[in-house]
C-alpha cells in the first residue's frame, strides 16, 4: 500500500473513532512516494530557494536525496538542522522571531505534517481557524457574524509570546494520548530541539516551537486544542436555562399585554373601562416603552467561543461576573495544564454593547438596534430590529496608521504623498503594486459594515499613486496627470506577442454595505485534499529524463526563484522557463551545471528534448 494511501485510512479511522490510538507512523516517513508528494506539495512554495545553514536550497533536489533521506531515517541518524533565524518587525513596534530551515528538511517536516494532520484534524474543534484546511480570518469572522447574536459580554484573550512559549514535556504528552510510536515521537523531539543559529551563533531551543517550520502550525493547534476542548464543557457547565432562547422579561410580557388589549377593544369598538382615545394614548405610551424596555429576562447563560492560533475570545450571554469567572478559568487552566499565561496588555472584558473588541484586524460590537417605522394593518407602527446582532467594522484609523508607516501619506492628516522607491518602476507596475495594496484591503474588508469608510482608503491610495507617477515624469501638477492618464491612471503594457494591454487604477464601482459577503471559498473536503496528493504524485517530474538533452543519467531538479515578479526582468534561461509557466524542471547534471554558467541562454523551446514532458 502506497504511504499516501496508508495516511488517508489513518485520517478516516481517526474520523470514525475520536479515542483511537495509532501506530506505526514512522514508517511511512519510509515510503518513498510520502516524500515525493511532500517535495511536490511544498516545491513552488516562497522561501523554499532561500537557503538555511546549511546553504543549501531545493535546486538540484533528485530521487537521490528521497533515498538518501530515507536511508538516514530508516537507521535513525537523520538530524534537523539548526534554523537560521532573523527578526520580523511587529504592529507594536517589537519583533517576532522567523526561523528558515534547510529546505530539504521541510520535505520531511511536511511529511510529518501529513501524518499529523490525519490523526487530529477530523476531530479538532469547529471553533478553531487559524492553520487549517478550508479554514481561515473570514471563516472564523463570518461565525461570529451569523451565530454570536444576543452577546452581552466579551472576553478577549491573547497568549503571551505562545510559538516560544510551549512546553515541550507537556506538548509530547498530549501526542501520546494518540499516537503509539516512539521512533515517530523521537522524531518530534529532534524537530522541536534542533536549536536556531542567530548572527552565527548557535543557541539551544528548551521550549517553544520553531516559528516558520512547516509543522510547527499543526503542533501548536495540537497543544491548544486541549484549551478548545476545555471552553467546550464550559459551555455546557455554565449553561442556564433550558429553553434554545433567553426567556421574555416580565416587563415586556406585562407591557404587550396591556398593548394587546388597548388594541383589541379598539378594534372590537369596547370602551365601557376606557374612551377610545384613552385606549389610543395607552398605545401611544406602550410602544415607546416597548422600545426600551429589555425583550429578555435575566438569569439565562450561554458560552460561545472562537480561536485563531493564539488569539481566542469568549462570548458571554450573561453578566459581568460569568466573563469574569471565564478569564479567571481561562488564565488558570492555560498556567496549570498547558505553562502558557495571557498577555494583561491584549486580554479585556468588553462590554458588547457599549465597548469595541478587536479579532483578526476588525472591530466587533453588537448592534443596539435600529427603529424602523411602517404600516402594520393600515395602523402607524414603530418596530426595533437587529437588537444584538454583531455588527463587525474596519477599524479605519488602525488603516490609515499602517498606510502612513508605509510611506502612503503623511501621519498628521494622512494626507497622500508619492513614493519614491516605486517611481523608477515601469508605469504600469507602478499602479499594479497600488492596486495590490488597495485590493488587499478591499478584499479583507469586504464584509465590513462600515464599507463606505474605506472611500478615504482608497482616495489615499489613488492620489499617492498619481503623486508618484508625476513626480516620475516631472509633471507639475495632478491636473496635468489626470488629463494625461485620465481618473483612473490607465497605462499602457506590452504583453506577451507584442499585444498590447491596459493597466488601470482599481475603483470599485460602489461601497455598498454586503455584510454577509466573506471570501470563504469553495469547501473542500480532507478526501480532496488526498485526491490533491494522488495528483501531485501522478504529475511529478521527479526521476523523468533531462527536458534539454534527453539524457536518464544523474537527472535532478533546476529550480528559480519566480518566473515573474513585478518590477523586476526575467533574464537568460528563466525566460524560457517563464514561457512555459515552470519553476523547476528536470535537467542532468551536466545540463544544470551549464544552466548556472549561462550556457543555454537564448535556447529557444524547440531546441529542448522534451517540450511536453516540461509543459505537461
Amino acid at each position: 500500500m502506497l504511504g499516501i494511501e496508508r495516511i488517508k485510512k489513518i485520517q478516516e479511522i481517526n474520523r470514525e473513532n475520536p479515542e483511537w490510538v495509532n501506530d506505526g507512523l514512522y514508517k511511512l516517513l519510509l515510503k518513498e512516494d510520502t516524500l515525493m508528494v511532500a517535495y511536490e506539495m511544498m516545491k513552488s512554495k516562497t522561501g523554499n530557494m532561500t537557503s538555511g545553514v546549511t546553504g543549501e536550497t531545493l535546486d538540484g533536489f533528485s530521487k537521490l536525496n528521497i533515498k538518501s533521506t530515507i536511508e538516514q531515517l530508516s537507521n535513525e541518524s537523520f538530524q534537523f538542522s539548526p534554523a537560521k533565524r532573523s527578526m520580523i518587525p511587529k504592529a507594536n513596534g517589537k519583533t517576532r522571531p522567523l526561523g528558515i530551515a534547510p529546505p530539504r528538511e521541510k520535505i520531511v517536516q511536511f511529511g510529518i505534517k501529513m501524518i499529523l494532520e490525519a490523526i487530529y484534524e477530523p476531530n479538532f474543534s469547529d471553533d478553531s481557524h487559524g492553520f487549517r484546511p478550508n479554514r481561515g480570518c473570514h471563516t472564523a469572522l463570518r461565525q461570529i457574524r451569523n451565530t454570536w447574536s444576543g452577546t452581552s459580554w466579551i472576553v478577549e484573550g491573547d497568549i503571551k509570546s505562545f510559538f516560544d512559549e510551549i512546553d515541550h514535556n507537556v506538548l509530547i504528552k498530549i501526542l501520546r494520548k494518540k499516537i503509539k510510536d516512539e521512533r515517530f515521537i523521537s522524531l518530534i523531539w529532534k524537530t522541536l530541539r534542533a536549536g536556531y543559529s542567530l548572527n552565527g551563533t548557535f543557541h539551544k531551543t528548551m521550549m517553544g516551537t520553531p516559528q516558520g517550520s512547516i509543522v510547527s502550525p499543526m503542533l501548536a493547534n495540537i497543544y491548544l486544542s486541549e484549551f478548545d476542548q476545555k471552553v467546550e464543557e464550559w459551555k455546557n457547565k455554565y449553561a442556564k436555562g433550558a429553553s434554545s432562547k433567553a426567556p421574555p422579561s416580565k416587563e415586556y410580557v406585562r407591557n404587550k399585554n396591556i398593548l394587546f388589549k388597548a388594541r383589541k377593544a379598539i378594534k372590537e369598538g369596547n370602551f365601557k373601562l376606557k374612551s377610545r382615545a384613552e385606549h389610543v394614548e395607552t398605545i401611544r405610551e406602550c410602544k415607546k416603552l416597548q422600545v426600551d424596555i429589555p425583550a429578555r429576562a435575566g438569569g439565562w447563560h450561554r458560552i460561545r467561543y472562537i480561536r485563531y492560533a493564539d488569539d481566542w475570545m469568549i462570548s458571554i450571554i450573561g453578566d459581568k461576573a460569568l466573563a469574569e469567572e471565564m478569564k479567571a478559568q481561562a488564565s488558570i487552566f492555560l498556567k496549570q495544564e498547558l505553562k502558557l499565561s495571557l498577555s494583561l496588555e491584549k486580554t479585556h472584558i468588553r462590554h458588547a454593547g457599549t465597548e469595541t473588541a478587536k479579532f483578526l484586524g476588525t472591530s466587533i460590537k453588537m448592534s443596539k438596534g435600529r427603529l424602523r417605522k411602517g404600516i402594520l394593518k393600515g395602523t402607524p407602527s414603530i418596530r426595533r430590529s437587529g437588537v444584538g446582532k454583531p455588527v463587525l467594522k474596519v477599524p479605519i484609523k488602525s488603516v490609515l496608521e499602517s498606510l502612513a508607516e508605509n510611506g502612503f501619506c503623511c501621519r498628521d492628516k494622512y494626507e497622500p504623498k508619492h513614493r519614491t522607491e516605486w517611481q523608477n518602476m515601469e508605469d504600469w507596475e507602478i499602479v499594479n503594486r497600488y492596486n495590490a495594496v488597495f485590493r488587499g484591503i478591499y478584499n479583507y474588508y469586504c464584509f465590513a459594515a462600515n464599507k463606505y469608510e474605506m472611500d478615504r482608503v482608497m482616495y489615499i491610495l489613488h492620489h499617492s499613486c498619481a503623486k508618484t507617477l508625476c513626480a516620475k515624469h516631472n509633471m507639475g501638477s495632478l491636473p496635468k496627470l489626470f488629463r494625461k492618464y485620465g481618473r483612473n491612471l490607465v497605462c499602457k503594457r506590452i504583453g506577451k506577442n507584442g499585444i498590447t494591454k491596459t493597466v488601470e487604477f482599481f475603483i470599485p464601482e460602489n461601497m455598498k454595505v454586503t455584510p454577509d459577503q466573506f471570501l470563504c471559498g469553495e469547501e473542500k473536503t480532507l478526501d480532496d485534499i488526498y485526491t490533491t496528493y494522488h495528483m501531485k504524485l501522478t504529475k511529478s517530474k521527479l526521476g523523468l529524463d533531462c527536458v534539454i538533452c534527453g539524457s536518464s543519467n544523474k537527472v535532478e531538479m533546476h529550480h528559480v526563484k519566480h518566473v515573474r515578479k513585478l518590477g523586476e526582468k526575467v533574464k537568460g534561461f528563466t525566460k524560457l522557463m517563464a514561457l512555459i509557466n515552470r519553476k523547476q524542471i528536470p535537467a542532468c547534471q551536466l545540463c544544470h551545471n551549464k544552466i548556472h554558467r549561462g550556457a543555454y541562454d537564448g535556447i529557444s523551446l524547440g531546441q529542448l528534448a522534451d517540450k511536453s514532458g516540461a509543459c505537461a
